[in-house]
């Protein structure tokens, strides 16, 4: 952080970055990223955000399943002085084209295999100036999206700094729908210090240390799912990201493979847990906390 500058949600990933570049802060998808990694990445997407005119406070929508492309997409837009939206992938195209038109995103940060749901809200939607769009993509499946470019492109980009710095601890740094069971989903407002005061007295409640493994099933468009992943970069521990609970037996062993010391769930979580006959034949030895929404 900049001498005198006052601390962003983001500076928590480059803090860390700096004391242990090389160690391994997310497991995700067969894959093990660096905080150097993270950082370098992040700084590339957020540098392609300002450079298409994403200024500060504009909407970034990112639509996509708990990813790597996903964490980096978060801390890019926080970094491009933009306010970051994640909106879960299994939300419908009429949902989705809702949500659009409600927070009037200047940018779209998707993954190839949503194109059917994204493609029509993402055409209409009058704000949207850029669509980044990660996995492998068909020929032609771009065309008509606005200013549509690939991710593996924009991350490959030098990312050795991020934009210049705009924000300020009062400025909104994310915006968490509501699931919008009962309605129309609504979006809640967070500022930088909303969530930085949040994060400082959760990982201090916890206890929250460089050494900690978290695992985290749920969705980062959860705000509970979303503060499990900015805490562990706080403290510069590692996050071991799951797309979900949908395999309990291949979570339990990641327990043991990983040496997760924290798991926070949900209460189906927990109940899913102990309808496991299997339940004692694993290792939870080297678990530290549980937490439960």
């Amino acid at each position: 952080m900049m001498h005198g500058a006052v601390p962003l949600l983001h500076d928590y990933l480059t803090h860390a970055a700096s004391r242990v570049r090389e160690k391994v802060a997310l497991v995700c998808g067969g894959q093990r990223v660096t905080y150097g990694e993270l950082e370098a990445r992040s700084n590339a997407i957020a540098q392609h955000l300002a450079a298409s005119g994403i200024a500060r406070g504009d909407r970034v929508v990112i639509f996509a399943d708990n990813t790597v492309e996903t964490v980096v997409a978060f801390w890019a837009v926080l970094k491009a002085n933009a306010v970051v939206c994640i909106v879960n992938p299994l939300t419908k195209s009429d949902k989705l084209d809702y949500l659009l038109n409600d927070c009037r995103p200047t940018a779209l940060i998707t993954d190839r295999h949503l194109h059917s749901i994204f493609s029509g809200p993402a055409r209409s939607c009058p704000s949207l100036r850029r669509v980044i769009v990660s996995g492998p993509i068909i020929e032609g499946e771009l065309t008509g999206l606005p200013h549509a470019v690939r991710w593996d492109s924009v991350v490959a980009a030098d990312g050795s700094v991020p934009p210049a710095r705009r924000c300020i601890d009062i400025d909104l740094a994310a915006i968490i729908y509501t699931s919008g069971s009962t309605g129309e989903p609504k979006g809640v407002m967070l500022t930088h210090r909303n969530m930085t005061a949040a994060c400082t007295s959760i990982a201090s409640y916890l206890k929250l240390c460089e050494d900690e493994v978290i695992l985290n099933v749920l969705p980062l468009a959860f705000d509970y799912g979303l503060y499990q992943m900015i805490m562990a970069f706080r403290t510069g521990a590692r996050l071991v990201l799951e797309r979900s609970f949908a395999f309990p037996a291949q979570i339990l062993g990641l327990i043991k493979e990983e040496r997760v010391t924290g798991f926070p769930g949900v209460p189906t979580i927990f109940a899913a847990l102990s309808d496991l006959k299997s339940l004692k034949d694993h290792d939870f030895s080297s678990i530290r906390y549980v937490t439960n929404t």
